[in-house]
């Protein structure tokens, strides 16, 4: 992702005002979902989805690249009642660190379609690769 976006979207999470509404997305998704899954959410934002799956007693580890949606995700989490969430600062163009058979979903809404067709192919391979 263009160094200028991370710039983009610091500003964006640090000026956006907190709206906790679960996407129609995530509702949808969450069927498909093994009981009490290990999710990875790749891209989580301000944390409206995975504290969604953690209310639903799913297992999130919880990525974004811009360090200012993770601030403002962990002073979320703190407020709510939700306790399996483990968030990191973590660009998904770099080498994501996480044993085999970590996760047993992938939860991605708005992050995946910034990347390349080459990007996502490798993405998607270790995803399969490592940890499934």
């Amino acid at each position: 992702m263009p160094h200028n976006q991370k710039k983009i979207w610091e500003k964006t999470f640090r000026e956006r005002p907190l709206v906790l509404k679960t996407s129609e997305f995530a509702k949808d998704c969450i069927r498909y979902f093994p009981k009490k899954a290990k999710i990875l959410e790749l891209g989580c934002g301000l944390s409206k989805d995975c504290i969604f799956f953690a209310k639903k007693g799913h297992r999130i580890t919880a990525l974004d690249f811009s360090k200012e949606a993770i601030k403002r995700a962990k002073e979320t989490v703190k407020c709510s009642v939700v306790k399996n969430i483990r968030f990191f600062n973590q660009d998904i163009n770099k080498k994501l660190k996480f044993e085999k058979d970590s996760f047993d979903v992938v939860y991605a809404r708005l992050s995946l379609h910034y990347f390349s067709i080459i990007l996502l192919t490798k993405l998607q391979r270790e995803f399969l690769m490592r940890w499934f």
